[in-house]
């Protein structure tokens, strides 16, 4: 008897330890997105148009064209404020990955990596707010320029930051 409540008593501690580790881990096991309202500026929702950061795009744009052909279109590229739009048309294929969400991280990543590091001088790219990067008929991804890190002396958004995003 007293083997049993000794046991019982581990898989109650067992327990609510898992549970208690579970919780403070942010929650990553049951999908739930850390909170980005520290990276949300109202002011910036309102401002005119960056011309600096709208003559970066422009020299984005080929290499974007590049980027989209064999089914895949870039519908839209611009700037409003000081936010990137991107629009981008996956067409029905997801190859060579097995599914939309995993290209979605790929293209996510391409896409913010050659805005931020395409030219990594131009004093624009410290100016950008968001990059919104809307999948046609999938959804719309939003990376904030605060949440950007350096790495190995290039912009880059951290893979979580990334999945993140993906599943807001």
């Amino acid at each position: 008897m007293r083997q049993l409540i000794k046991t019982s008593k581990f898989a109650i501690v067992f327990l609510v330890a898992a549970l208690a580790g579970t919780f403070m881990t942010g929650c990553d096991y049951l999908g739930i997105t850390p909170d980005i309202s520290e990276y949300v500026e109202t002011t910036q929702e309102t401002i005119p148009d960056n011309e600096s950061l709208k003559a970066y795009v422009e020299e984005l744009k080929p290499l974007f064209g590049e980027y989209y052909k064999d089914g895949k279109t870039l519908s839209k590229l611009e700037v409003k404020g000081n936010a990137i739009n991107v629009e981008i048309d996956l067409g029905s294929s997801t190859e060579p990955y097995g599914s939309f969400q995993e290209l979605m991280v790929y293209e996510t990543t391409r896409v913010s990596h050659s805005i931020y590091n395409y030219r990594k001088s131009y004093e624009a790219i410290n100016d950008i707010y968001r990059i919104n990067i809307s999948f046609v008929g999938q959804k719309v991804v939003t990376l904030y320029g605060k949440q950007v890190s350096d790495m190995n002396g290039m912009k880059e958004f951290d893979s979580k930051t990334i999945l993140d995003a993906l599943r807001r």
